[in-house]
Protein backbone atom coordinates (compact mmCIF):
# COMPACT_ATOMS: atom_id res chain seq x y z
CA UNK A 1 0.00 0.00 0.00
CA UNK A 2 1.35 3.87 -0.85
CA UNK A 3 1.66 5.90 2.32
CA UNK A 4 1.10 9.02 0.82
CA UNK A 5 -2.37 10.65 1.30
CA UNK A 6 -5.33 10.24 -1.45
CA UNK A 7 -7.89 12.68 -1.49
CA UNK A 8 -11.53 10.83 -3.03
CA UNK A 9 -14.38 12.63 -3.67
CA UNK A 10 -17.48 10.56 -4.45
CA UNK A 11 -20.62 11.36 -5.50
CA UNK A 12 -23.72 9.92 -4.42
CA UNK A 13 -26.13 9.05 -7.37
CA UNK A 14 -28.30 11.55 -6.89
CA UNK A 15 -26.81 13.77 -4.68
CA UNK A 16 -25.62 16.83 -5.26
CA UNK A 17 -23.12 16.86 -2.11
CA UNK A 18 -19.57 15.50 -2.81
CA UNK A 19 -18.57 13.60 0.19
CA UNK A 20 -14.63 14.07 1.00
CA UNK A 21 -12.17 11.68 2.97
CA UNK A 22 -8.15 11.89 3.16
CA UNK A 23 -7.33 8.39 3.40
CA UNK A 24 -3.39 7.25 3.41
CA UNK A 25 -2.39 3.53 4.58
CA UNK A 26 -2.10 4.11 8.17
CA UNK A 27 -5.75 5.69 8.48
CA UNK A 28 -6.71 2.68 5.69
CA UNK A 29 -5.66 0.31 8.13
CA UNK A 30 -6.98 1.82 11.60
CA UNK A 31 -10.30 1.47 10.06
CA UNK A 32 -10.06 -1.97 9.12
CA UNK A 33 -11.26 -3.24 12.30
CA UNK A 34 -10.85 -7.02 11.28
CA UNK A 35 -7.17 -6.31 9.94
CA UNK A 36 -8.25 -8.60 6.88
CA UNK A 37 -6.63 -5.44 4.62
CA UNK A 38 -10.13 -4.47 3.48
CA UNK A 39 -12.88 -2.46 4.73
CA UNK A 40 -17.13 -4.19 4.74
CA UNK A 41 -19.27 -1.92 3.94
CA UNK A 42 -20.33 -2.03 8.01
CA UNK A 43 -16.63 -1.38 8.79
CA UNK A 44 -16.96 1.49 6.30
CA UNK A 45 -20.47 2.76 7.55
CA UNK A 46 -19.32 2.05 11.40
CA UNK A 47 -16.27 4.67 10.80
CA UNK A 48 -18.30 7.31 8.91
CA UNK A 49 -21.07 7.28 11.53
CA UNK A 50 -18.47 8.52 14.04
CA UNK A 51 -18.78 11.83 12.10
CA UNK A 52 -22.64 11.70 12.45
CA UNK A 53 -22.26 11.32 16.83
CA UNK A 54 -19.52 14.12 16.15
CA UNK A 55 -22.93 16.09 14.51
CA UNK A 56 -25.09 15.09 17.02
CA UNK A 57 -24.20 17.56 19.73
CA UNK A 58 -27.27 17.52 21.85
CA UNK A 59 -27.08 13.63 21.77
CA UNK A 60 -30.78 12.85 20.57
CA UNK A 61 -29.88 10.44 17.99
CA UNK A 62 -31.19 13.10 15.17
CA UNK A 63 -28.79 15.52 13.53
CA UNK A 64 -30.92 18.83 12.87
CA UNK A 65 -29.57 21.57 10.55
CA UNK A 66 -28.12 23.36 13.07
CA UNK A 67 -26.14 20.76 13.99
CA UNK A 68 -25.05 19.37 10.32
CA UNK A 69 -22.14 20.85 8.53
CA UNK A 70 -23.70 22.40 5.72
CA UNK A 71 -27.53 23.00 3.91
CA UNK A 72 -26.20 20.66 1.09
CA UNK A 73 -25.19 17.81 3.41
CA UNK A 74 -28.52 18.18 5.36
CA UNK A 75 -30.66 18.08 1.83
CA UNK A 76 -28.67 14.82 0.90
CA UNK A 77 -28.76 12.68 3.86
CA UNK A 78 -32.71 13.96 5.33
CA UNK A 79 -34.34 11.61 3.32
CA UNK A 80 -37.47 12.02 4.46
CA UNK A 81 -37.20 15.76 4.06
CA UNK A 82 -38.40 16.40 7.94
CA UNK A 83 -35.51 18.81 8.71
CA UNK A 84 -33.47 16.29 10.71
CA UNK A 85 -31.12 13.42 9.98
CA UNK A 86 -31.79 10.13 11.62
CA UNK A 87 -29.42 7.67 12.51
CA UNK A 88 -31.06 5.57 9.90
CA UNK A 89 -30.71 8.18 7.15
CA UNK A 90 -27.09 8.43 7.90
CA UNK A 91 -26.31 5.02 7.87
CA UNK A 92 -28.36 4.30 4.76
CA UNK A 93 -26.25 7.11 2.77
CA UNK A 94 -23.13 5.97 3.89
CA UNK A 95 -24.12 2.54 2.54
CA UNK A 96 -24.54 4.18 -0.68
CA UNK A 97 -21.30 5.54 -0.56
CA UNK A 98 -19.62 2.45 0.09
CA UNK A 99 -21.08 0.77 -2.58
CA UNK A 100 -19.96 3.96 -4.87
CA UNK A 101 -16.85 3.38 -3.60
CA UNK A 102 -16.28 -0.12 -4.39
CA UNK A 103 -14.70 -0.02 -7.70
CA UNK A 104 -14.70 -3.66 -8.58
CA UNK A 105 -18.17 -4.48 -6.72
CA UNK A 106 -16.73 -7.31 -4.42
CA UNK A 107 -18.36 -6.30 -1.69
CA UNK A 108 -15.70 -4.73 -0.10
CA UNK A 109 -13.23 -1.24 -0.16
CA UNK A 110 -10.13 -1.54 -0.63
CA UNK A 111 -7.24 0.99 -0.65
CA UNK A 112 -7.17 0.14 -4.25
CA UNK A 113 -10.68 1.00 -4.63
CA UNK A 114 -9.63 4.37 -3.16
CA UNK A 115 -6.49 4.72 -5.17
CA UNK A 116 -7.00 3.24 -8.64
CA UNK A 117 -4.23 3.14 -11.35
CA UNK A 118 -4.75 5.08 -14.20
Amino acid sequence: MKATSVIITILVIGSACPVSAAVNAQNYSRMDKDGDGKWSYQEYVQYRMGGFEKMDKNKDGMVDSSEAWNASFMNSVDADKNGKISRREAETYHAKIAKNVDKDKDGFITFEDLNPKE
